[in-house]
């Protein structure tokens, strides 16, 4: 069932943000439910609650410079769903030391159970807080190198428009912040909310949703090709019953030294990988029509529906059944 109260959603403006990385996120969610009903006449319902909110009473932005003033400051929101982090203007240790006094307080709102997402190099500033050590997140390919360097415990990787990973989410670019923000409106409001937006920005849905990466993804850039070499036998094999221990024996490792490696690379252990894969190749089929549960679960590996249908909620919040419904082209 949709939750349709009026969720809570606060915009940092930064000292040098860039601008219309802020007002986007500001637009976005605060049109939620209200548009297009309201051009066809209705008034609409909002669906988030949107402030504004900076650790000065006054920020100035990445120039061209304009002074911003929020909504209120940081320590007068006691609790937030939804924090946005748009990007910066400034070089990355600069961006950091001007914007210190945000993090402690990014970091108290995710304790609270809030969803960090970050823009672009607005990312910098979440992987400051030490929240991204060890997750998978995206980052502009031209930023890729500094990123690996001013935060080693990040896998940082390109190529990925959105990662969502743990409550936190990153988008390598502008044009992938607003994939990013209609993707969070489904994840608040629903499938039939987040279809509305898309179609007032002109987003081609629901291919959005193939942009994202999230912790059960099993699409990572890394470098050890032994693992590699795995990788792509288990998307050739992955529908077949097969013991990670013989896996291990084929590839001339030990399943201790494969298990090491395989998370050292991916992130993900060689059995979650192997159920991402199986999940996701579920989530092609379900959406294409309506073939039986029971036939798809067999079709990528699992003969006990029941566990399927669990490990299926566990990995996209829904039931098959319920994935279909909001997926379903």
């Amino acid at each position: 069932m949709v939750d349709s109260r009026l969720h809570q959603a606060v915009v940092l403006y930064l000292e040098g943000g860039v601008l219309s990385t802020a007002f986007a996120a500001v637009d976005c969610f605060g049109s939620a439910g209200i548009y297009p009903q309201i051009l066809e006449g209705g008034t609409g319902s909002p669906r988030f609650s949107v402030r504004t909110a900076s650790a000065r009473n006054v920020c100035t932005t990445a120039p061209p410079s304009h002074r911003l003033v929020p909504d209120c400051r940081l320590e007068d929101i006691e609790s937030a769903e939804l924090v946005i982090i748009p990007a910066v203007g400034h070089g990355l240790d600069e961006a950091i030391r001007r914007n210190r006094p945000v993090l402690p307080w990014i970091i108290e709102q995710y304790a609270r159970g809030a969803r960090i997402a970050a823009v672009c190099t607005g990312v910098a500033l979440l992987a400051a807080t030490g929240l991204l050590d060890q997750k998978v997140a995206t980052v502009n390919p031209g930023l890729l190198e500094a990123y690996r360097t001013r935060f080693p415990g990040v896998r940082f990787q390109t190529g990925i428009q959105i990662t969502a990973v743990d409550r936190l989410y990153c988008c390598a670019s502008f044009h992938d912040s607003l994939n990013l923000w209609i993707y969070l409106v489904e994840q608040f409001c629903g499938h039939a909310v987040a279809l509305d937006i898309a179609g007032v920005l002109g987003m081609p849905a629901p291919l959005l949703w193939e942009s994202v990466y999230d912790q059960g993804d099993a699409t990572v850039e890394h470098h050890d090709v032994r693992i590699q070499e795995v990788e792509t036998w288990m998307r050739e094999h992955f529908r077949q019953s097969f013991a990670l221990g013989s896996l291990a024996r084929h590839f001339g490792m030990s399943p201790r030294t494969l298990h090491r490696r395989f998370h050292c690379a991916t992130g993900l252990t060689p059995l979650r990988y192997l159920h991402a894969l199986r999940i996701n190749a579920a989530k092609r089929r379900l959406e294409r029509g309506g073939e039986p549960v029971a036939t798809i679960a067999l079709s990528v590996g699992y003969e006990d529906l029941p566990f399927f249908r669990k490990l299926f909620r566990r990995h996209t919040g829904c039931g098959p059944a319920a994935y279909r419904r909001r997926h379903c082209v």
